[in-house]
């Protein structure tokens, strides 16, 4: 089995990006410390809560990044299936009212989201991929993926 610093960051970005035609590329942070398995309970339901909105099936790839400042963890995120759902209301809106459901930024309940949409020439999949290559990560994928030829988390040996 390949070392984790084996995988480039390109052939995991090229493989998230053959994933699925993601619609939002996401950054949600946390006002409060939070651990590796908190981030990975609150990706896991934020992406519930995208789901409950739409009427079929999305797909997701995210990653935990270690902050440079601090150590503080966030998570990256890529999203398929949100398409019909706006990305920002325009309202600014300040931290005790976080968790609304007027777009997907600010559903995010924990701190600080940015939400866009996703475009491959920025390389948003090469950007959340990259957190698999280095020494610390954690990273899932949610929902179904049925393509031919792709490689699934439980194929896709890391080290």
């Amino acid at each position: 089995m390949p070392h984790r610093g084996s995988v480039s960051k390109e052939q995991m970005g090229a493989w998230v990006e053959r994933l699925s035609a993601w619609d939002v590329f996401c950054t949600w942070t946390f006002a409060r410390l939070v651990t590796a398995n908190g981030c990975v309970y609150w990706a896991n339901r934020m992406l519930d809560k995208f789901q409950s909105r739409v009427a079929f099936p999305i797909r997701a790839f995210w990653a935990v990044e270690c902050g440079p400042v601090g150590g503080l963890l966030h998570i990256h995120s890529v999203v398929s299936g949100v398409a019909g759902l706006q990305c920002y209301c325009g309202e600014r809106k300040q931290p005790g009212k976080w968790g609304d459901d007027c777009c997907l930024l600010h559903m995010w309940p924990c701190g600080y989201a940015r939400v866009f949409e996703y475009d491959s020439r920025l390389g948003a999949s090469f950007y959340v991929a990259k957190y698999v290559t280095k020494d610390f990560s954690e990273w899932g994928l949610y929902g179904h993926f049925p393509q031919a030829g792709v490689q699934t988390a439980s194929n896709f040996h890391l080290g």
